[in-house]
């Protein structure tokens, strides 16, 4: 610091010169003084500073600043590192806990997780979406868990996080239950037991879809329509059919079809690498019953005279069978009720019939040939011949039974005749 003195008094009065100039001369002393009062303090100065310019204690580094700034800068916990804390004295909504942070809830509280007292609550959010995990402190066995969704508004139920204890506990009380389990009796019986699905969940037959190929269908039973499937015993036929099917080995099969409203029955059977060899029908003893057999055994009434090259009826007498009431003595006429096939049996016998000639046997129907069932060529004049003829008629047909002798010069006389006729498809 540069001090500039004051310039001292010249006067021609020495006496009052005197007086200013020490006055002056002082106030260069204390100039001085100064002076030398602000070079120490600046030295001072210069030493406080320089030494804490060097204190690294109390200053910070951007190592320092980067890693500080990158801590926790948000409050989780009070300043003495407890939870926050909610006291018994006031009732806690758990929806208004939101903002992340660890706390203690010693009160009830509403929207509470089941053990609702003295519970450490620990919040995580982000954004409108936050989890509160919830931990039970009375007895320490306790956790639950909830979510808030992203609307900010809606919260899931509170979820109970299972424990080691408590599962165990479950697992025991589980295992005392015997009824829920097996012992190896039971299991080696269930295992020894049909474990192959043949029928519905309910126990009842599988309805078949529309267009379904009953030669397809693998070890069942089901039921359809019969117009509907493919393969029917009987086609378009609209009636309700079961089907029952067991496979084997090599591509066999077994196929039971039953109508329902007439318990009619076929089988079906499928060989070796599925070739189907068609559908049997089952004749019960009612379906016998209703088909026809006529049988004519009358010694007494069977006799006629036939004359030669005109066509005589036979006359066949009483019955000794007749199922459906379809035989009319008065005219030796079989009326049929069932269409089908038919084999007949023709026994005549005559005691004067010429040697070698040729006799027609012929079957009629409403009063016209209608099958030959052969010629009798008579070996000597009391002779028999017996005919067969399998043929197919109508329901309704009328039939009768005739001779035409031919060469044999007179009229003839058969003694006996009898007929037997029986459907036999």
């Amino acid at each position: 610091m540069v001090l500039k003195k004051p310039r001292r008094f010249e006067t021609t009065d020495r006496a009052h010169a005197d007086l200013f100039n020490n006055v002056v001369d002082q106030l260069n002393k204390n100039d001085e003084l100064i002076a030398d009062l602000v070079k120490e303090a600046e030295k001072n100065s210069k030493a406080y500073t320089d030494t804490h310019t060097n204190n690294v204690t109390v200053h910070i580094n951007d190592a320092e600043r980067t890693r500080w700034n990158s801590g926790q800068l948000f409050k989780l916990t009070e300043n003495n590192g407890k939870v926050f804390y909610k006291g018994s004295a006031e009732t806690t909504d758990y929806n208004t806990l939101t903002e992340t942070g660890m706390y203690l809830i010693y009160n009830e509280g509403v929207n509470s997780p089941p053990s609702s007292n003295r519970v450490f609550l620990l919040v995580m959010s982000f954004g409108n979406t936050l989890v509160q995990c919830a931990y039970e402190s009375y007895k320490g066995v306790q956790s639950y868990f909830r979510f808030r969704k992203s609307d900010s508004v809606t919260w899931t139920s509170w979820q109970t996080q299972e424990t080691t204890i408590g599962a165990q506990a479950k697992v025991d009380a589980h295992e005392q239950k015997s009824n829920l389990h097996i012992n190896e009796t039971e299991r080696a019986k269930w295992n020894d037991a049909q474990l192959y699905k043949i029928t519905d969940d309910n126990g009842k037959r599988t309805k078949l879809e529309n267009g379904t190929d009953l030669l397809t269908l693998p070890t069942g039973i089901y039921y359809a329509y019969g117009h509907v499937v493919q393969n029917n015993p009987v086609e378009n036929d609209s009636s309700w059919f079961n089907y029952d099917v067991i496979e084997a080995n090599s591509g066999r099969k077994t196929i039971q079809a039953w109508r329902s409203y007439d318990n009619s029955l076929w089988l079906g059977t499928i060989h070796t690498d599925g070739i189907f060899k068609g559908w049997k029908k089952v004749m019960t003893v009612e379906d016998f019953n209703k088909r026809t057999y006529v049988d004519t055994y009358d010694h007494e009434n069977s006799s006629v005279s036939a004359e030669e090259n005109v066509p005589t009826k036979l006359v066949f007498g009483v019955t000794r069978a007749d199922h459906l009431e379809e035989y009319n003595i008065s005219n030796s006429e079989i009326t049929l009720k069932n269409s089908g096939l038919y084999l007949i049996r023709l026994y005549v016998t005559s005691k004067n019939i010429t040697v070698n000639s040729e006799n027609i046997l012929s079957c009629y129907v409403g009063g016209k040939e209608y099958q030959r069932l052969g010629i009798w060529y008579p070996a000597t004049t009391g002779n028999t011949c017996v005919l067969f003829l399998q043929q197919k008629f109508a329901a309704g047909d009328k039939v009768t039974f005739y001779i035409t002798p031919r060469s044999t010069g007179k009229t003839i006389n058969i003694a006996t005749a009898y007929v037997t006729m029986s459907q036999i498809g």
